[in-house]
């Protein structure tokens, strides 16, 4: 029953993600570096999270090297697929930049997870 909360949760989260980024012209703010900042922090840690919980949908037991990269890559590739979607989207656009955002908030995501296992699971 666990795992299948943890399924439904990362495509809940996934989807979540989709909304969000395929809403044309969405703005949170008109105040342009307040909107610069969450949009960008939304980037790096919306793919985060999902990086975690498809980390977490794997067994601990096969936790390494192989399935970081696996959901680092999962969120990687999902944020390509966004954005090459936004490209069709009236006020929205393809920008490497934010597919950088949420590859590097994978890393960090597996980086925490990594450092808390390390930390207090030994």
């Amino acid at each position: 029953m666990k795992k299948i909360l943890l399924y439904l949760a990362t495509l809940a989260w996934a989807l979540l993600i989709w909304r969000l980024t395929t809403t044309p012209d969405f703005s949170v703010t008109d105040d342009t570096v307040l909107s610069f900042i969450l949009s960008n922090g939304g980037h790096f840690i919306f793919f985060g999270i999902l990086c975690a919980l498809i980390l977490l949908t794997l067994p601990p037991r096969i936790w390494n090297l192989s399935s970081s990269i696996l959901a680092v890559a999962g969120s990687s590739l999902y944020g390509i697929v966004i954005e090459l979607v936004q490209r069709n989207i009236p006020g929205r656009s393809a920008d490497p930049f934010d597919w950088l955002l949420d590859t590097l908030g994978a890393f960090c995501s597996i980086g925490m997870i990594k450092w808390y296992n390390d930390k207090y699971k030994t």
